[in-house]
Formats: structure tokens, sequence, C-alpha cells
């Protein structure tokens, strides 16, 4: 639908009720209804404007190649990229200068996505024009097993390799393929799939419980293994190079099945929400394989379970991590709540052992900070975006965005989308918000309604106007850098 950029705006009828609430609002025949735990705010919500008079602009639909989009993500190194995972063929929809008048549409869907891309829940982008993928699938995709072999998968998005890379199967080498992508495929040698036991570092002092498996041969240090921040200023542009013949994704980990969500934390730490096991975990993919390669045995993956929640089939729970802060935002949609993460707290408790590949680390944390940051005025909260200083959080049941401010928890506005199935939502670099709508097969961005003329209201003897509360303006800005622990 490049040709056919379409803007939603408000029914005549609404902008009319709204201007007679106002106007009712004035002479003190009305007051406006605070949500229970809202606080009244002078400042308005740069990217809703007048939430009454906002507009939608739906910038692509199924004619563009959306087949149930779940999520969307803005490339930081190019952010002119808007890309876009579908559910139904488990591929992107790369939406290039989106909502422009020369808006370019790039579908593309890998060879071997039916693994490595299975049932697409999420997306989230590093700074280096690489991104990762999670899934809300059993491994189904490879043979019909649903042997719960699957977890986040890393990419490309230099658009010469992603989906171009190693993508010359006949239709029988597929299907031999889909039979043998089950667990074990990935192992170099599947002896050494038993755990070592952690060891302690800057997470905490305390030593792990040592597992009952003997040690693995040690593994060549891989690097500093703490969720640390994304480094400050512009990445370059990442070399990707070609370690094998299994389509273009650069790694993937296997410890997360019915996976619902995901956000880039560090280089190529990712956290997400586990479906399968109902809390947060955290991935490392160390130093990717290549494109198309099979050697995950670098990876790391913790276990945060004191971070739980709880999944509702095909409702992701998106999540988003406040770099000035470390605080990691995730919808517990089962629970109609929104939880937090102190990504800094916590320490390495016991070595786990990983199910079907080797694993440089595996361990349970404990000792975590968690807090329900919002739990009312919810029922499928999805969606989350963070930006000038509040919490985006889209509602899958009704379709709205709610607003709250990061640093007192207030509900600061809320406004209505017309998306019949409100999915992921982003906020783009110049503040404005899109979001995908999964039932409508839509992309659309919210155009801020201007505010709406003030009433002039002629004083009566009947009428008294009741003063509002001063409000108490409350704005907290800013994005430094997350500090390693």
């Amino acid at each position: 639908m490049t040709s056919r950029i379409r803007r939603l705006l408000p029914h005549p009828l609404l902008l009319a009720l709204t201007a007679a609430l106002a106007l009712s609002s004035a002479v003190g025949l009305l007051r406006p209804a605070v949500p229970a735990g809202a606080r009244p705010t002078a400042d308005p919500v740069a990217a809703f404007g007048d939430p009454a008079r906002a507009g939608f602009t739906v910038v692509a639909d199924a004619e563009d190649g959306l087949k149930r989009p779940r999520d969307l993500g803005f490339n930081p190194l190019f952010p002119e990229q808007l890309w876009v995972v579908n559910q139904e063929n488990d591929g992107t929809v790369m939406l290039e200068r989106p909502g422009a008048d020369d808006q370019v549409v790039d579908a593309r869907m890998d060879a071997v996505a039916f693994h490595f891309m299975d049932q697409v829940s999420s997306i989230a982008f590093a700074p280096d024009n690489s991104f990762a993928t999670c899934h809300e699938s059993h491994n189904d995709g490879s043979g019909g097993r649903g042997d719960d072999y699957m977890g986040p998968t890393q990419w490309t998005a230099d658009l010469s390799i992603y989906a171009k890379e190693n993508q010359g199967f006949s239709q029988a080498e597929l299907t031999r393929l889909a039979l043998s992508l089950r667990a074990g495929m990935c192992v170099p040698d599947r002896s050494l799939s038993a755990a070592a036991p952690a060891a302690a570092g800057p997470a905490g002092d305390d030593e792990p419980t040592a597992t009952a498996e003997p040690p693995d041969p040690e593994p060549t240090d891989p690097g500093p293994t703490e969720p640390g921040p994304t480094p400050a200023g512009t990445a370059t542009p990442r070399v990707f190079r070609r370690g094998g013949t299994l389509g273009s994704h650069i790694d993937m980990l296997h410890q997360s099945a019915l996976c619902m969500g995901i956000a880039h934390g560090t280089e190529n730490g990712y956290w997400v929400t586990d479906g399968l096991h109902g809390h947060v975990v955290f991935y490392d993919f160390k130093v990717d394989h290549g494109f198309g390669g099979t050697d995950h045995s670098d990876g790391l993956a913790r276990r945060y379970v004191e971070a739980e929640f709880s999944r509702l089939p095909n409702v992701p729970s998106h999540m988003a991590l406040d770099a000035a802060t470390g605080w990691l935002y995730y919808a517990d949609t089962g629970e109609s709540a929104v939880k937090r993460l102190d990504v800094t707290s916590g320490h390495r408790a016991r070595a786990l052992k990983p199910e079907g590949e080797r694993l440089v680390e595996f361990s349970e944390m404990q000792g975590v900070t968690v807090e329900t940051f919002v739990d009312t005025g919810l029922a499928e909260p999805s969606g989350i975006a963070i930006g000038d200083g509040l919490l985006f959080v889209g509602d899958h049941a009704d379709g709205r965005i709610l607003a709250y401010s990061l640093e007192t928890g207030a509900l600061v506005d809320t406004l209505q989308t017309p998306a019949q199935a409100l999915m992921g939502l982003e906020l783009a670099p110049d503040g404005r918000l899109w979001f995908v709508d999964a039932e409508g097969q839509t992309v659309s961005r919210v155009d801020p309604g201007a505010d709406p003329p003030t009433a002039t209201v002629t004083a009566t003897a009947t009428l008294t106007a009741t003063p509002s509360p001063s409000p108490t303006p409350s704005r907290w800005w800013g994005f430094l850098p997350l500090l390693g622990r």
C-alpha cells in the first residue's frame, strides 16, 4: 500500500463531544476523572498531543507483505529503516523512509526461518547493524517435533546478507533440513553439554552451588559476562563473516521456548521473557559464528527466576531497558501488569544444565530487585516503549496506549488507537509513536493532536467554576549510558 498511505482522523462527532466536555469542565459542571493512582500533570505527552485530536497514519498493510505483524523496531545505525516481524510467515518487512512519499518496502523470509525465526514474537536492535528476534515456538517448525529447542536468534541487518546468503536450497534439501534442526543440531560435541559450575564475578561474591555434573574442559575466556551498557556514541557498522550454510542467521541460543519479548542490553547481550519457564532470562551471544554457522558454545544464559511473568498465548510480553537507570520494564501480560527488574541487582547462585547445547555459562540468579510498576487499569499489556521520561504501554485488549511517569509511576495520559490487536510499540528517533496491529495487519504512526482552542466562558450568577488542584509538573529527562556492575 506504499502509494495508498492513509491517515485516520477522529470522527467529527467525537470532536464535537470533546469540545462540549471541555466547555463544561471549564465552568465547573464536569470535572475530569483521574484514574486510580494517577496524578494531574501540566505537561502534555508530546507523542499524544491532544489525544482526542490525534490521527493515525497507516503506512503498510497486508499488500506490503504484513502477515500478522507482532513487533517493530528502528535500526539505530540507519534510522530511516523500520523493521517489522511477521508471525504468520516467519519473515520481516523492512520499511525504508516509512510514511514518506518515496517509502520503500522490502519483504523477506530466510530459507531456514522455520527454525531460526519460527513464530517470531519480537525484535530488538543493537547499534551495530545487527538485531535479534525471539519466538513463541516449541520448535514445531523443525519437523513438528515440538522439542522446545528454541530461544533468541541473532541476525545481520546488512541487506546484502540477510535472507540473501545461503538461500539456494531445493525443496528436498529443505525437507531434510527441517527434520534435522532439532535439539543437538548446533552442538559441536554433544558429550560436552553438561554445565560447568558458574564462576563468581562482579554480579556477587557468593560462591555458586556446584552441580553433580562433571565440569566441561575450561573454555577459552570469551570476555566480560556481566549485563553491562551499550557503549555510548555512534556504532561502527559490523563486518559479518561466513560461518556455514544454515541460512543467514549469525547466532542462536536455545534455552527459552515460547519466548514472548526481547530487549537489547549490551553489545551482543539481550533480555527475553521466557514463556515456557515464566521468567526473564539474559542471553549473551558473545562472538557470533558468522552467517549460516552452527557453533553456539561460547553463549551465556542467566535465569532471573524471581522476575516472574505469566504468558498469555498469542500476545507478546514486550520489554524495554531504561539505560539511564538500569530498570528493565516488561509486560506481565497474563497478570495484567507491568513489572521492572533492576539489571544491576542479584548474584549468580548456582549452575544449571543446558538442554541440547554447550554454553560457557548457564546459571540461576537470585537476590534480584523486582517491582510491580503498574497493576491497575490494564487488561492485556503488550507493547512497551520508553522515552521523554515516560513509559508507554500498549494494551492489546482495547487498543489503548497509556503513558506513565518513569519517576512516579503515575498515569499521565491515555490515547485510544483504532488497533484491533495492538502489539509492538516503538518510539521513532523523532519522538513519534509507531505500533503494529496484528489483526488489522497494519503498521501505523501516531500523529499528535493539536491543542484544542481555549473555550471562552461568560460567567453567570448560576454557574461558579470549581478550581482544579494545581498540577505538579514532573518530568525526568535523559538517557545516560548504564554503568556496568
